[in-house]
């Protein structure tokens, strides 16, 4: 059992045209909601939180009411789902739009402290959206060593089918300063996983492969699966670069492929994604990857001109 959430972000348009979400939409402490879902601006983004889910089919139910809520609060606005966007200056040209209100984060390889791209925000108008996932409510998430190993194996079976799944051509660039492997939060309730872009919100096909993936990974760590690739922590290292202590497969080229979206690579990484999970969720992944979706039909939300 663990608890499954997600603090999305998405581009807002007008006539096909990406607009600033401020002004549009209130701020996070005044956040608009419907029951534990809610909506709000993120910098110049549309954010909303997702209510905790312990099944894909909650987690598809929960994200489909945080959709309806912000397409009912913006009824001529369209959803963007995409990784990221380079707006016109004077359309971030606002003290809340340079504002960087995100926390630092983690590598889980370099076991360092990351912060915000504050220059890049601040100072250019590119701005990325994540689809993040929050997770709770299982031992594993109640200790460093369970953390840590819980976002590298994250990274191999879910992150690499990420890069498959997401044709979207601007992840690449989202991942100039976000999205990293092994980039995670350490939240009260456990653990943010912070390497997927919000691809998944596309469709409900993408939501339950990517539960499913967290599922599979999140069992196999609690039964000591990781141990096949990687060795226990050494406290003693002060090199702060835990890679050369996976011996299953090339961790700093895992690193390198997610960091820059590396298909290619990923492929190869797929071949021991396949060794462990399920054909059919393997099959699936082959599938899924080479379909586009339509995020108003998908989900069932009614289109501007309907």
């Amino acid at each position: 059992m663990f608890s499954f959430g997600s603090d999305p972000e998405i581009f807002l348009a007008i006539n096909g045209k990406i607009v600033n979400a401020i002004g549009l939409l209130p701020s996070k402490q005044q956040k608009i909601s419907r029951g534990l879902s809610s909506v709000y601006y993120d910098n110049a983004l549309a954010e909303f939180q997702i209510e905790p889910s312990n099944t894909a089919a909650e987690a598809i139910e929960n994200i489909q009411k945080a959709m309806l809520l912000l397409q009912e609060t913006l009824p001529n606005h369209e959803i963007k789902v995409q990784s990221a966007h380079w707006f016109k200056k004077s359309d971030v040209d606002n003290e809340e739009s340079r504002t960087v209100g995100c926390n630092s984060e983690y590598c889980a390889y370099t076991l360092e402290q990351v912060m915000p791209p504050h220059d890049v925000i601040k100072n250019t108008s590119f701005r990325t959206a994540g689809g993040h996932i929050h997770l709770g409510e299982n031992d594993i998430f109640n200790d460093g060593d369970g953390i840590i190993s819980a976002v590298r194996m994250l990274d191999l079976f879910l992150g690499i089918p990420s890069l498959l799944l997401d044709n979207d051509n601007t992840q690449k660039y989202r991942r100039r300063i976000y999205g990293h492997a092994g980039s995670h939060r350490l939240p009260d309730h456990g653990l943010e996983y912070r390497c997927l872009g919000n691809f998944w919100l596309r469709s409900p096909k993408l939501v339950e492969i990517v539960y499913e993936l967290t599922d599979f990974t999140i069992k196999f760590v609690e039964n000591d699966g990781h141990r096949k690739y990687w060795s226990p922590p050494n406290d003693d290292d002060d090199t702060f670069d835990q890679t050369n202590l996976c011996f299953g497969y090339d961790a700093k080229l895992l690193r390198s492929c997610i960091n820059s979206c590396d298909k290619r690579k990923a492929l190869k990484f797929m071949q021991i994604v396949g060794q462990h999970i399920p054909v059919e969720l393997y099959q699936r992944i082959q599938n899924l990857s080479t379909l586009n979706f339509d995020i108003y039909s998908e989900w069932g939300i009614p289109c501007l001109d309907s």
